[in-house]
């Protein structure tokens, strides 16, 4: 019989990392050990304002995850990237990779269904940027990623989400209680860019709008910056680890 003392807990790591300005090979491979030495591996790392040559680079040297980007085959300079572990992580053939451009600003929402093959449970991990040139396009595009989601079970969003609301999400960094020390996602700046956003197990009813029991929630385990001992770029990156709980 399993004991129920030693049974291994599930866990699901995120990291979202900023990686303006960088394409020298050096700085690259800075990050590509950060994410090769982690102890468990990300099982989802999402990738920011990343350059053409940076994404042939990294998607050429981190052969145990899979790479979805779109602003390549659309002509822009750089855009958002979602790694996925092939060691944890599958693509869910239900809910495959997907974007959603907004109607004003600049930027996109991307995402995708994953299954945690630990527990064969299924989660929507995305990636947005949310543009503050003004009020209302900041406003129109969180309104958009609130559309989007409305409809979704057991989600992380990752991104350059600055000051956006929160919603029925949860700031994972509101979550361990604010501390100073992991506000600033920037080297150089005072300022809190990079956010985690997650749908806490306890904001979530017992049943989906369609009826169906959820079989997984996540609950905030940890939350840490990386990237403060070997720093990467100008920006620090973002990991949050999620106990899983099974329902």
């Amino acid at each position: 019989m399993e004991n129920k003392k030693t049974r291994q807990i599930p866990y699901l790591k995120t990291l979202c990392i900023n990686i303006e300005d960088l394409s020298a090979r050096d700085k690259l491979n800075v990050l590509i050990s950060t994410i090769k030495n982690d102890s468990a591996g990300p099982d989802v790392v999402c990738l920011t304002d990343v350059s053409e040559t940076a994404f042939k680079y990294l998607s050429s040297s981190l052969d145990d995850y899979v790479f979805f980007q779109v602003f390549i085959s659309e002509e822009e300079d750089n855009g958002s990237v979602i790694l996925c572990n092939k060691k944890t992580v599958a693509i869910s053939e239900n809910e495959p990779p997907y974007y959603f451009d907004y109607d004003k600003g600049k930027g996109r929402i991307m995402g995708t269904g994953i299954v945690h093959l630990t527990t064969g449970l299924i989660f929507n991990v995305l990636t947005a940027d949310i543009d503050h040139a003004t009020d209302d396009v900041r406003e129109h595009q969180f309104a958009t990623l609130s559309k989007v989601i409305k409809k979704m079970d057991n989600y992380v969003i990752m991104g350059d989400l600055g000051d956006a609301g929160e919603g029925v999400l949860k700031d994972a960094w509101t979550t361990v209680g604010c501390p100073t020390r992991l506000y600033s996602t920037s080297v150089n700046l005072q300022e809190r860019l990079t956010r985690i956003l997650y749908t806490p197990a306890s904001n979530l009813p017992s049943t989906s709008t369609a009826g169906a029991q959820r079989k997984g929630l996540l609950n905030l385990k940890s939350l840490s910056l990386v990237g403060t001992k070997h720093q990467i770029g100008t920006h620090y990156g973002v990991e949050a680890v999620f106990q899983i709980v099974k329902k």
